[in-house]
């Protein structure tokens, strides 16, 4: 083995001859070692680079569990050998780089491989490879927001660039792939739409050899500018030779009360005002300066690829409440104001705080100049305590807020722009958030996985709050009202009373939105809802809640309650829990009344008409007690006005109704062929009984001439569409607005024929069903009861490939 100095070693043991060991070892006099006799001797057999490009961030090596001379080493390139480690090649090539870790199971033709754009598969040995690139572990470092309706939200993710995304799309799938654009690469940290102009997105990005580099993207031209600040090559550069110094992660900020300046941070606070086409240094050093901090890094091999810079700002926050008013922190546990757009600067860093201690996030208050709120992470040093500090006199005095967090690193946190009493701070283990100003604090009520947040954001227009996670992805919380209110109505922490028993809060305003994407199997996360309703109880009701949402005229329009049947379970409408709950309206009326007996695809829509703009009222009906708030209901954004969104929702409204006269009658003609026959089986009387099988064909006669009653999804290639199929497809095409020509015309004849139909069935009802009936009567025998629940058929198969035929899509 190399008799000199070694850095990190990697050791595999093959397992089809446990003789034969290999070491990976950072050393000059070689790279992969490798042993025949259980390491009694060694011998060089590689010093290629490929197998260990990085040493202190990879040194792993695979051997195949069936071939002790086929083994793996991941590093910045996959790399594979057939010789026993004498000779060396890519493997993977259209992966993604960085990789880290591979596991190959125990026939040896299956392996995954871990890097940094995901997972990779292979199922030939690593002959050819997948990278499906579907898994949502994207890690996140910062999160920003525009101010448009609906909002985007953009991040920078670990080595994979930069992207924004709406939150709300109106595609029923929700936000596809396709919705995020990128806006640039290289290890994307800050992203940041400018607040006055959302078409220019800032971001910055480490990885390069340039650090500090940030892009102006114009979403209008698709194209970037270089507005970095500092365009010194630093690959392989001792910090300390260089004029600026920059973090991994360059902070970005808008100021809030200067529409032309923007501000980055490097150990100095840069301003433009001319949208990064020269920048000016508005402070001096404003970190601890630690020389002995700021040499190459990497030990043996040297590894200068900038993420290792000390002594650099890592936040920048202007006063949302105070012109020129601007605090930073740094990676060196430093924090500075100016009050005089960087003329005078105060050093008031918390007392305690070393240079070990990273200070990611400052969070100026929203209603007060001289409070800030500043997080200290000490996990480099070994130390993953939480930490959190607030001043409320410009930095004079610091008191500790983290008193009951979980122990672990504290990487953000937000107080609520709308209610300063609450505090949001993202940590290693998921979102907290405190109502008494950080004075206790408790988990986030709404389910998260307990993963690492590095960021959060509120967005002020909608009031959601959103979560940057590194491992899992961006989350979005819509809505805060009812933790923005929570002391009006809830118990402080460690209290045992509430003052209410329930309560239900003001939903904010609601719009339709729809997109139609032409796309087959592709598969996106959630799409904001159009409407929530929130409300707190302190225990579960004695009986199952309820919600109705009235008109201006105090009607019904909507009533939400009961259960759905969701794969066979039944679950409820409105959730019956203590603490908070939710509820989405769709903004429809109700659906119409569905075919019980036939297949679940076919019973109908289960959403109703969409209703037209307007003031509603929404009731939620509690053991007794009715609790009522406004909402308001924007017009849909394709609707050229109101007149043409009162015409259609009318025109809907009155074909919904037909299907559901239709189905009326559907479910009395199926009571009719359900029943008769077990009374028939009971009738002593032969002429009873003969007149009771004349009534049951009568019954299948009529119904066939409404409806062609396809059992599985494809009979309608054979079975012409009657009346209810015409009307379920003339429903399916509509659209808001005003109805064409051609559909009033069609609407005209459906419901034409549907009065004959329905006279048809009600005559049936008279002259044949209810003289039956008293006969039954007579004879002992229980009538028919054309109003019970006819039973439904067991669940579709074909349900899912319906449901897309339905929406237009083959």
């Amino acid at each position: 083995l190399p008799a000199g100095t070694t850095g990190r070693i990697a050791l595999a043991i093959a397992p089809t001859d446990s003789k034969r060991i290999y070491a990976l070892v950072e050393s000059k006099d070689g790279l992969l070692w490798r042993s025949d006799d259980a390491g009694a001797t060694w011998k060089m057999t590689s010093s290629n680079t490929l197998i260990n490009e990085r040493p202190f961030y990879y040194s792993r090596i695979v051997v195949d569990p069936h071939d002790a001379e086929h083994l793996f080493s991941v590093s910045v390139l996959l790399a594979e050998s057939n010789t026993g480690g004498k000779t060396w090649h890519q493997s993977g090539k259209r992966l993604h780089g960085d990789h880290h870790d591979l596991w190959i199971s125990a026939n040896g033709r299956t392996i995954l491989e871990a890097n940094d754009g995901g997972v990779a598969l292979s199922h030939d040995g690593g002959a050819t490879w997948a990278w499906r690139n579907v898994l949502p572990v994207s890690q996140f470092y910062h999160v920003a927001y525009d101010l448009q309706k609906p909002y985007i939200v953009c991040g920078g993710l670990q080595d994979n660039g930069s992207w924004c995304a709406p939150t709300r799309t109106g595609d029923d799938r929700g936000v596809l792939p396709r919705d995020w654009f990128k806006v640039h690469g290289g290890d994307g940290t800050w992203v940041v739409p400018n607040p006055r102009d959302p078409r220019a997105i800032w971001s910055a990005a480490g990885g390069g050899d340039n650090q500090g580099s940030m892009i102006r993207f114009d979403r209008r031209t698709q194209s970037q500018v270089d507005v970095s600040p500092y365009m010194r090559d630093q690959n392989v550069v001792a910090p300390a030779r260089l004029k600026y110094r920059f973090n991994w992660e360059t902070p970005i900020a808008f100021d809030p009360h200067d529409a032309r300046a923007v501000y980055a941070g490097g150990n100095v606070l840069f301003r433009t005002t001319d949208a990064g086409m020269h920048w000016t240094p508005i402070s001096p050093d404003l970190t601890r300066n630690l020389k002995e901090r700021q040499g190459l890094t990497g030990g043996l091999t040297l590894d200068v690829t900038g993420a290792e810079t000390f002594d650099t700002l890592l936040a920048v926050a202007p006063s949302p409440v105070a012109a020129k008013q601007i605090w930073v922190s740094t990676d060196d546990g430093v924090v500075q104001l100016t009050r005089d757009g960087g003329a005078h600067w105060a050093n008031v860093s918390i007392p305690g705080v070393d240079a070990d201690g990273r200070i990611p996030n400052i969070e100026p208050s929203h209603q007060n100049a001289g409070t800030l709120y500043a997080v200290v992470d000490r996990h480099y040093a070994g130390d993953r305590a939480p930490y959190i500090y607030v001043t409320r006199d410009f930095g004079k005095t610091w008191t500790p807020i983290a008193s009951n967090l979980p122990q672990s690193e504290v990487h953000v946190v937000r107080e609520d722009p709308s209610n300063p009493r609450v505090l949001y701070a993202g940590t290693g283990k998921g979102v907290w958030w405190s109502i008494d100003q950080g004075g206790s604090w408790e988990a986030f009520p709404a389910p998260l996985p307990r993963v690492e947040v590095r960021d959060l954001a509120v967005q002020p227009v909608s009031g959601d709050l959103i979560a940057a996670t590194h491992g899992r992805g961006m989350y979005v919380f819509d809505d805060l009202t009812a933790l923005r209110e929570r002391r009006r109505y809830g118990p402080a922490p460690g209290t045992a009373a509430a003052p209410v028993v329930a309560r239900l809060f003001a939903p904010r305003d609601a719009q339709p939105l729809q997109r139609y994407t032409p796309t087959v199997n592709e598969r996106g996360s959630e799409d904001a809802p159009p409407a929530v309703f929130t409300f707190w109880q302190q225990a579960p009701a004695k009986s199952a809640p309820a919600i109705d949402i009235t008109d201006a005229r105090g009607v019904v329009v909507r009533r939400i309650a009961g259960t759905h049947d969701d794969d066979g379970e039944d679950v409820p409408n409105v959730t019956n829990l203590a603490g908070y709950n939710r509820v989405r309206w769709l903004l429809d009326r109700e659906p119409p009344v569905p075919w019980r007996r036939i297949a679940k695809w076919d019973r109908g829509p289960d959403t109703g008409a969409p209703v037209p703009a307007g003031t509603y009222t929404v009731r939620l009906h509690r053991d007794g007690a009715t609790y009522a708030q406004k909402i308001r209901v924007l017009r849909d954004p394709r609707v050229a006005s109101a007149q043409d969104d009162l015409a259609g929702y009318r025109f809907q409204v009155a074909m919904y109704d037909e299907l559901s006269a239709l189905d009326d009658a559907l479910n009395g003609l199926d009571n009719v062929r359900v029943q008769l026959p077990e009374r028939i089986a009971a009738i002593a009387d032969p002429a009873l009984a003969e007149r009771a099988r004349t009534v049951l064909a009568e019954a299948k006669r009529v119904e066939g001439t409404i409806s062609s009653q396809p059992v599985n999804n494809q009979d309608d290639d054979f079975l012409e569409d009657l009346l209810r199929e015409r009307v379920l497809t003339f429903i399916s095409n509509f659209a808001p607005g005003m109805p064409t020509g051609a559909q009033v015309a069609e609407s005209t004849a459906l419901r034409r024929e549907g009065a004959v139909a329905l006279a048809s069935y009600r005559t049936f009802v008279e002259r044949q069903v209810r003289p039956l009936n008293e006969a039954l009567r007579a004879a002992s025998l229980a009538p028919v009861d054309l109003n019970a629940l006819p039973p439904k058929t067991k669940p579709d198969p074909n349900a899912d490939e319906h449901a897309r035929r339905s929406e237009g899509h083959e």
